[in-house]
C-alpha cells in the first residue's frame, strides 16, 4: 500500500530545527526531570533486582514492522536507561530509532488488525520519549516522519467504523493514535496531530473508560476484550493527564476495578480468569489496578497488588515481565496508602458483592454477573484458605473455551481445579462441565455453551451460585435452540449447575448437575473434572461414596472426590495433553433422558491434615442426596431433580439444593434452601413467602434464621413446639404460634391478631 505522502509533503521539520529545539521539544511523556529521582526510588523499592534480570538488555536491530517482542525489548531497553541513568542501555535503541527512516508504514498496515497494528507504534513512541537527550536532529525528525505516517493511517482506519465501539482492537487503535501524537506534538507540523489526539482522549473516554466497566469494576466486553488495548489506554490516559490537565478516569467505574480484582484473588496467588486473559492480575491489568487503587484508595486493592503481583515477587509470574507493569509500579504504585496484613480484620467481606447486596443479580452488580460473569466464593483471605470461582455468561462468547457454569478451585496454596485459558488450550473438552451428545457419542464435541446465573447469595456457612448452561453459542437469540437442523442445536432442555462452598474448619464443595434431554431422547452425559497443573497423581479408587478418589499436589495437598448419581456412572482417570499437562477426570453415564450428578469435593493440606468424612448415598425421590458422617454430627445434601418435589429418609423440599448440619448434643446449626420456599428436615420444618431463606439454627428453645433476601421475607414459618424464641438476621423479631408452628416475624394488627391470625403475639 503506498502512503499518501501529498497530504503534507514539503512540511516536515528541518534538522536543524530539530537540533534548536532541544530539551524544550523533549515530550517528558510520563515524568519530568524534577519526577525523576523519585522514580527511579520507588522502582528500586518496588521491582527486585531479579525483575531487571527477565529484561531485555539489547535491541536487534529489526526488520520492520516490530513484532510484539521486539517492541517489548525497544521500551524495557529504554526505561532501563531511564531508571538508572546508564547511558551506555541507550545504545541498541537509539540505532533502532533510527533506522525507521524510510520505513513506509503502509507496506504492512492491515485494518483487519488493529490490536497489533494500533499499539505498534507506542513502542516507538515510549523509547522516543525515554531516551530523547541521547537522540540527535536527525534520529528524531526521521523518528517524527514515521509516526505521522502511522498516524495518517490510524486515523483512516478508526474513522472507518468498521469495529465495535468497544472492542479491544479500536481501544489500542486510539491509544496508538493519541500517543503517538503527544510524543511529537512539539516537534510535527502535520496538521491534524493535535486532532488525533483529541479524537483519541474523546473515544477512549467513552468507550474504553467510561461505558466500558460496570459499576462493580469489571470490563463489559468481559475478560478476553479488557486485556487488549487496555495497558496501551492507560499509557495514553496518563500522558494526557499530564500534557491537558485531564484525569479521563476520574468519576468512571474504573475506580470500582480494586474490588472486582481482588475478590477474584485466588489462594494460590494468581487470579481466575477464562478465556485470553491468562493472569488479569499479573500482566495486562497492572497499570487500571494501580491506577484504580490509587483513586479510590482501597486499602484491600493495595493488598491484592501485593499478595497477586508482589512487590517482591513481580518476577514470578509466568511470563517476562513487560513494561507495562514496570511502569505501573513507578507512575502508580500507592505508596502513602497503608498496608493492610489481613483483610478480615480490616472488615472487608468474604464477597465482592456482599457489601452490596444479598441478591446481586438485582443489585448493582448484576451487569458484571451477565456478561463474562464470575463469582467468588471463599473461607478466609490468606493463601491456606480455599476458594471457589464459578462461571455463567448470558452473552454469546466467540470461543469454545469460553464457557459457562465451570469452576476453579483454589486451596491451601495450589489450584486444584483448573480452567485452562487460551495460551494452555482451545479444545472443547478441557473444562470442568457436562458434556451432552447429540448423536449419541459421550463427549461429542460441541461448542461453548452459554446460559445465566438462577441466584447468587452468601451466608456465613455457605456460598451458593446456580447457573443454566443449556445453550450453545450463537442460538439463544437466533431462533429455536432445540432444533436439530440448526448446526448450533442444543441436545438437552435444562443443564442446571449449582455450587455449594461449605465453610468453616473442613470446607469442601458441592456440585450439582441437573440435566433433561431435549425431545425425551436418550443422551450420555459426560461429567469432566479438570485437575490441576500441580496434580501429578492419584491413588486407587472408584469415586463412590465408600471409596473417593484421591488426588495428589506437587506440595503434598490432596482433593478427594466422591461422586454421588442414580447410576453409577464409569469414571476414568487419565493425562489430558495440552501446553500443561494435567490430570483429568470423566464420568460417563448410560445413555437417558435425564441426568444428574452429585459430587463432592474435599481439599485437604495434606493426607489426614482434616477428617474425611464417611459419605452415604441418600434413597430419594425426584433428585439425588448423599449424607456425610463427622465425628461429632453429619450433613445431608439433598439436589432435586427438574421441578418436582424431592424427598428422601424424613427430609423432604422444593428447593433447588437442601444443605443442612446436624451437631451432636446441639441439634439443627447449618441450613440452606436454595431457590424454594419450603423444607422440612428432621424436627425442623421451614416455609419461607420471599423464596429464599437460606439457614436457621435451633438451641434451647430459640431459633435464628438468616435470610438471603434483604429486607427480609415477609413470612417465615418454622416447625418446633418448644421455640420460645426468634432471630431473623441477627436481631430478635416477634412472633406468633400456630399449633406446632412459630410464624416470624409477626405483624401484628393489635394485640391478640397477628399475620392475619387470631392468636397472642
Amino acid at each position: 500500500m503506498a502512503f499518501p505522502r501529498c497530504a503534507w509533503a514539503g512540511s516536515v521539520l528541518a534538522s536543524s530545527l530539530f537540533t534548536s529545539l532541544g530539551a524544550a521539544a523533549h515530550p517528558y511523556l510520563f515524568f519530568s526531570p524534577a519526577e525523576e529521582a523519585a522514580l527511579q526510588a520507588k522502582v528500586q523499592d518496588g521491582v527486585p533486582e531479579s525483575a531487571y534480570s527477565a529484561m531485555c538488555t539489547w535491541v536487534w536491530t529489526p526488520t520492520w514492522p516490530l513484532t510484539n517482542s521486539q517492541g517489548k525489548c525497544l521500551e524495557e531497553v529504554a526505561f532501563r536507561y531511564r531508571m538508572t541513568g546508564v547511558a551506555a542501555w541507550t545504545s541498541s535503541v537509539v540505532t533502532t530509532l533510527a533506522s525507521v527512516e524510510g520505513v513506509d508504514p503502509g507496506t504492512f498496515f492491515d485494518p483487519n488488525q488493529l490490536a497489533w497494528f494500533g499499539a505498534s507504534p507506542i513502542p516507538i513512541a515510549v523509547a522516543y520519549d525515554l531516551v530523547y537527550d541521547q537522540l540527535d536532529g536527525a534520529t528524531r525528525q526521521a523518528v517524527v516522519e514515521h509516526l505521522e505516517q502511522y498516524g495518517v493511517l490510524l486515523n483512516s482506519a478508526v474513522e472507518g467504523g468498521a469495529l465495535p465501539p468497544l472492542s479491544g482492537d479500536l481501544i489500542a487503535a486510539y491509544a496508538g493514535l493519541g500517543l503517538l501524537a503527544l510524543a511529537i506534538r512539539n516537534e510535527s507540523s502535520h496538521p491534524d496531530v493535535q486532532q488525533w489526539m483529541t479524537t483519541a482522549s474523546q473515544q477512549l473516554s467513552m468507550a474504553a473508560l467510561v461505558d466500558g466497566w460496570n459499576p462493580g469494576g469489571s470490563c463489559d466486553e468481559g475478560y478476553d476484550g479488557s486485556v487488549s488495548g487496555t495497558p496501551e489506554a492507560l499509557r495514553f490516559v496518563e500522558a494526557y493527564r499530564r500534557a491537558e490537565n485531564v484525569d479521563l478516569l476520574a468519576g468512571t467505574n474504573l475506580e470500582m476495578a480494586p474490588a472486582w480484582y481482588v475478590y477474584g484473588w485466588l489462594p494460590h496467588q494468581r487470579h481466575a480468569s477464562w478465556g485470553t486473559g491468562a493472569s488479569l492480575m499479573g500482566h495486562a491489568f497492572a497499570g487500571e489496578h494501580l491506577i484504580s487503587v490509587g483513586q479510590s484508595g482501597d486499602q484491600l486493592g493495595k493488598w491484592g497488588w501485593q499478595q497477586i503481583h508482589g512487590l517482591a515477587g513481580i518476577d514470578a509470574l509466568y511470563r517476562p515481565i513487560p513494561l507495562s507493569d514496570l511502569l505501573a509500579v513507578a507512575l502508580w504504585y500507592p505508596t502513602e496508602l497503608p498496608d493492610i496484613a489481613d483483610p478480615a480484620s480490616a472488615g472487608y467481606a468474604l464477597d465482592h458483592w456482599s457489601q452490596d447486596t444479598k441478591n446481586p443479580l438485582d443489585g448493582p452488580l448484576g451487569s458484571d454477573l451477565g456478561e463474562g460473569g464470575t463469582v467468588y466464593f471463599r473461607n478466609g483471605w490468606g493463601t491456606d484458605s480455599v476458594a471457589l470461582a464459578f462461571k455463567a455468561s448470558d452473552e454469546w462468547q466467540p470461543f469454545s473455551h469460553n464457557d459457562s457454569s465451570s469452576f476453579i478451585l483454589s486451596a491451601y496454596g495450589v489450584e486444584m481445579v483448573t480452567d485452562p485459558p487460551t495460551a494452555q488450550s482451545q479444545d472443547r473438552d478441557d473444562h470442568s462441565v457436562v458434556l451432552v451428545s447429540s448423536h449419541n457419542d459421550a463427549a461429542a464435541e460441541r461448542t461453548s455453551y452459554r446460559g445465566a446465573f438462577h441466584e447468587v447469595f452468601s451466608t456465613e456457612r455457605v456460598g451458593y451460585a446456580a447457573a443454566d448452561a443449556r445453550y450453545p453459542s450463537g442460538t439463544h437469540d437466533a431462533g429455536d435452540v432445540h432444533d436439530p437442523a440448526d448446526d448450533q442445536w442444543s441436545p438437552v432442555e435444562r443443564a442446571d449447575r449449582a455450587v455449594v462452598l461449605v465453610r468453616g474448619p473442613r470446607p469442601y464443595v458441592v456440585v450439582a448437575d441437573d440435566l433433561s434431554a431435549d425431545g425425551a431422547s436418550a443422551q450420555p452425559y459426560t461429567w469432566l473434572l479438570q485437575l490441576g497443573p500441580q496434580s501429578w497423581g492419584a491413588s486407587a479408587g472408584s469415586g463412590a461414596p465408600e471409596d473417593p478418589f484421591r488426588f495428589e499436589f506437587n506440595g503434598g495437598q490432596q482433593l478427594l472426590v466422591t461422586m454421588v448419581a442414580p447410576q453409577m456412572p464409569y469414571a476414568v482417570v487419565d493425562w489430558h495433553p495440552d501446553a500443561l499437562s494435567h490430570l483429568q477426570l470423566s464420568a460417563t453415564m448410560a445413555p437417558a433422558v435425564q441426568g444428574q450428578f452429585l459430587a463432592l469435593l474435599q481439599p485437604q493440606r495434606y493426607y489426614g491434615d482434616i477428617e474425611q468424612p464417611m459419605i452415604a448415598r441418600l434413597t430419594v425421590d425426584h433428585g439425588v442426596g448423599a449424607e456425610i458422617y463427622w465425628s461429632d454430627g453429619y450433613d445431608r445434601v439433598l439436589a432435586r431433580q427438574g421441578a418436582a418435589m424431592s424427598s428422601a429418609d424424613g427430609s423432604w423440599t422444593d428447593a433447588r439444593l437442601l444443605w443442612v448440619r446436624w451437631e451432636m448434643g446441639v441439634g439443627l446449626t447449618g441450613w440452606l434452601a436454595a431457590e424454594g420456599t419450603q423444607a422440612f428436615v428432621g424436627p425442623l420444618g421451614l416455609y419461607d413467602s420471599g423464596g429464599l431463606a437460606t439457614s436457621a439454627a435451633l438451641s434451647y428453645g430459640r431459633i435464628e434464621v438468616q435470610s438471603a433476601e434483604q429486607p427480609a421475607p415477609l413470612q417465615i414459618a418454622a416447625y418446633g413446639p418448644w421455640i420460645t424464641e426468634a432471630w431473623l438476621n441477627g436481631s430478635p423479631v416477634s412472633h406468633v404460634r400456630v399449633g406446632d408452628y412459630v410464624l416470624l416475624p409477626a405483624e401484628c394488627d393489635g394485640p391478640e391478631r397477628c399475620n392475619g391470625i387470631d392468636d397472642d403475639c
